[in-house]
Protein backbone atom coordinates (compact mmCIF):
# COMPACT_ATOMS: atom_id res chain seq x y z
CA UNK A 1 0.00 0.00 0.00
CA UNK A 2 1.64 3.11 -0.81
CA UNK A 3 1.52 6.24 2.03
CA UNK A 4 3.49 9.56 2.89
CA UNK A 5 5.89 9.98 5.16
CA UNK A 6 6.66 12.95 6.93
CA UNK A 7 10.11 14.07 7.62
CA UNK A 8 12.51 17.24 7.89
CA UNK A 9 12.17 17.40 4.25
CA UNK A 10 9.78 20.28 2.59
CA UNK A 11 8.01 17.35 1.16
CA UNK A 12 6.20 14.65 1.82
CA UNK A 13 8.11 11.27 0.84
CA UNK A 14 6.07 8.35 -1.20
CA UNK A 15 6.57 5.22 1.03
CA UNK A 16 4.87 1.89 1.17
CA UNK A 17 3.62 -0.10 3.78
CA UNK A 18 5.24 -3.11 4.50
CA UNK A 19 3.22 -4.59 7.81
CA UNK A 20 3.14 -3.76 11.98
CA UNK A 21 6.44 -4.03 14.21
CA UNK A 22 5.97 -7.21 16.31
CA UNK A 23 7.24 -4.42 18.80
CA UNK A 24 6.00 -1.17 19.66
CA UNK A 25 3.09 -2.34 17.27
CA UNK A 26 4.52 1.09 15.04
CA UNK A 27 4.12 0.53 11.23
CA UNK A 28 6.70 -0.37 9.04
CA UNK A 29 7.56 1.43 5.69
CA UNK A 30 10.32 1.51 3.68
CA UNK A 31 10.75 3.68 0.27
CA UNK A 32 14.21 4.07 -2.59
CA UNK A 33 15.83 6.81 -2.78
CA UNK A 34 18.65 8.08 -5.18
CA UNK A 35 21.87 9.36 -3.34
CA UNK A 36 25.05 10.53 -5.51
CA UNK A 37 28.53 8.41 -4.82
CA UNK A 38 32.05 9.59 -4.65
CA UNK A 39 32.65 8.78 -8.71
CA UNK A 40 29.90 11.29 -9.91
CA UNK A 41 27.53 8.79 -10.18
CA UNK A 42 24.00 7.40 -7.95
CA UNK A 43 23.14 4.57 -5.97
CA UNK A 44 20.03 3.71 -4.64
CA UNK A 45 19.07 3.93 -0.86
CA UNK A 46 16.88 1.49 0.44
CA UNK A 47 15.29 3.37 3.68
CA UNK A 48 13.51 1.42 6.52
CA UNK A 49 11.97 3.54 9.12
CA UNK A 50 8.91 2.93 11.90
CA UNK A 51 6.29 5.62 12.41
CA UNK A 52 2.80 6.30 13.53
CA UNK A 53 -0.49 7.18 11.31
CA UNK A 54 -1.58 11.27 11.53
CA UNK A 55 -4.45 12.66 10.40
CA UNK A 56 -4.55 16.07 9.73
CA UNK A 57 -7.16 18.90 8.97
CA UNK A 58 -6.57 21.81 7.49
CA UNK A 59 -9.83 24.13 7.18
CA UNK A 60 -12.09 21.38 5.31
CA UNK A 61 -8.75 19.47 3.52
CA UNK A 62 -8.39 16.08 5.27
CA UNK A 63 -4.85 14.57 5.12
CA UNK A 64 -3.07 11.02 6.24
CA UNK A 65 0.32 10.48 6.47
CA UNK A 66 2.85 8.94 8.53
CA UNK A 67 5.42 10.40 11.37
CA UNK A 68 8.47 8.78 12.43
CA UNK A 69 8.51 6.60 15.86
CA UNK A 70 10.09 9.03 18.74
CA UNK A 71 13.75 7.19 19.22
CA UNK A 72 13.01 6.10 15.48
CA UNK A 73 14.60 2.74 13.91
CA UNK A 74 15.44 4.54 10.81
CA UNK A 75 18.19 2.52 8.84
CA UNK A 76 19.79 2.83 5.17
CA UNK A 77 20.65 -0.61 3.08
CA UNK A 78 22.81 -0.46 -0.44
CA UNK A 79 20.66 -3.69 -1.60
CA UNK A 80 17.05 -4.17 -1.59
CA UNK A 81 17.58 -7.44 -0.21
CA UNK A 82 19.10 -6.51 3.08
CA UNK A 83 16.11 -3.69 3.41
CA UNK A 84 13.71 -6.87 3.10
CA UNK A 85 15.45 -8.93 5.54
CA UNK A 86 15.74 -6.27 8.05
CA UNK A 87 11.48 -5.59 7.63
CA UNK A 88 11.01 -9.22 8.14
CA UNK A 89 13.06 -8.97 11.11
CA UNK A 90 11.14 -6.23 12.89
CA UNK A 91 7.50 -7.91 11.39
CA UNK A 92 8.09 -10.90 12.61
CA UNK A 93 10.69 -10.02 15.58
Amino acid sequence: MQALLQTNAPELIPCQVKGIAKHGGATVLSFVTSAPDYKGGHIDVHSVWTGWLRNKHVGRKHSQYYEPTMGCMAKAFPTAAEAEAYIAWLIEG
